[in-house]
């Protein structure tokens, strides 16, 4: 990970309240591509959304397409390989991505690298996966 940041002067008078001479401002944080970077999947009240995401598998991967076609037919592709695959319109980007999950983490860079060149093949682009397998953390389920 790498943060920048820009070191901003305080209003006089401030001096005394023990702050130091600066403060600090966050300008970009990067976050390398990895598949252990955080999940994008919300834990949720006793790890709901860890146990939802893992009903197909440890980790799960995303390709990236500009058209609805262009995901079935590599949806269809995969369907041969897995039967825990999807494809779907992501509401915030208007992309298409095609969803596919994995049973372990052992397994997950050869996907990747499957994937990666899969997307190249058919037009489009890896976006990434993550690992959803582990612990669980977070509050306990009411009673």
């Amino acid at each position: 990970m790498r943060l920048t940041y820009a070191e901003h002067a305080w209003k006089r008078g401030t001096e005394a309240m023990g702050l130091g001479e600066t403060s600090k401002i966050v300008l970009t944080i990067a976050v390398e591509d990895s598949l252990l970077r955080s999940t994008a999947v919300a834990p949720g009240p006793g790890g709901v959304g860890y146990e939802l995401a893992r009903r197909h598998g440890d980790v799960t991967h995303y390709v990236k397409f500009r058209s609805a076609d262009a995901a079935r037919a590599v949806e269809q592709e995969l369907s041969q390989q897995t039967d825990a695959v999807r494809s779907y319109r992501d509401r915030y980007s208007g992309s298409w991505l095609v969803q596919v999950w994995q049973k372990d983490v052992a397994s997950a860079d050869r996907w990747r690298f499957e994937l990666q060149e899969l997307a190249e093949r058919s037009g489009g682009s890896y976006d990434g996966g993550e690992i959803v397998g582990g612990d669980v953390w977070g509050p306990s389920p009411l009673d």
